[in-house]
């Protein structure tokens, strides 16, 4: 049967519009439509790839956003805990005008007097061993000195550190005492290692 020209043409554009409506058909003048199974693969695998990313990106997102949560809590939790600890000790958060003008009577004066003493304790401590080395220096010299003259000079300078490493330690036994006192005085709770330690910081005071 013959087809007329025109018809072909019908048809032709028909197959056409139907290949830019439809991606994965094809139309061959010879074999007429085909439909392209390698397109149609391709195009599931780009949207299951895309779908599955998605999915695991989120996921990770919110895996990440727990951990930080988490992460959080556990210092919000340490840091109630501390302050807990230090009870009324957490008035060193006092400013330094305030710990100069407070009440002897008050924490935050208790607190003033208990630094005043550490700093007292540390210089001390500091004059105590620089004394205890004078005195090690001395008698190394005495030791090998055979001039009567340098013997009894480096003797009279080994009496007076002794004298001197025994009023510092007098000193220290007080300051240190007064360290103690005052800190007890503020705590209204037990005072641990970890409590004098935040204690200190709060304070502005170097270990």
């Amino acid at each position: 049967m013959k087809v007329s020209t025109s018809l072909k043409r019908a048809l032709i554009g028909c197959a056409y519009v139907s290949a830019l409506t439809f991606a994965p058909l094809s139309f061959d003048l010879n074999n007429g439509l085909s439909y392209s199974v390698a397109q149609a693969k391709s195009g599931n695998g780009n949207g299951n790839s895309s779908s599955h990313s998605k999915g695991n990106s989120s996921t990770n997102a919110s895996s990440n956003d727990n951990s930080s949560d988490s992460d959080s809590a556990s210092g919000s939790s340490n840091q109630g805990s501390l302050a807990k600890a230090l009870g009324r000790l957490n008035a060193a958060h006092a400013s330094e005008n305030a710990l100069a003008h407070a009440s002897a009577n008050s924490v935050v004066g208790a607190l003033a007097q208990y630094k005043a003493a550490v700093q007292v304790t540390t210089a001390l401590t500091m004059k105590e061993n620089e004394l205890n080395e004078t005195i090690q220096s001395l008698e190394a010299q005495l030791a090998t000195a055979t001039d009567k003259t340098q013997i009894a000079a480096l003797n009279a300078q080994l009496t007076a550190a002794q004298a001197a490493l025994a009023e510092t330690q007098i000193q220290l036994a007080n300051s240190s005492q007064i360290e103690a006192d005052s800190l007890a005085t503020a705590a209204n709770k037990e005072v641990t290692d970890e409590v004098v330690a935040a204690t200190n910081e709060l304070l502005g005071i170097e270990e």
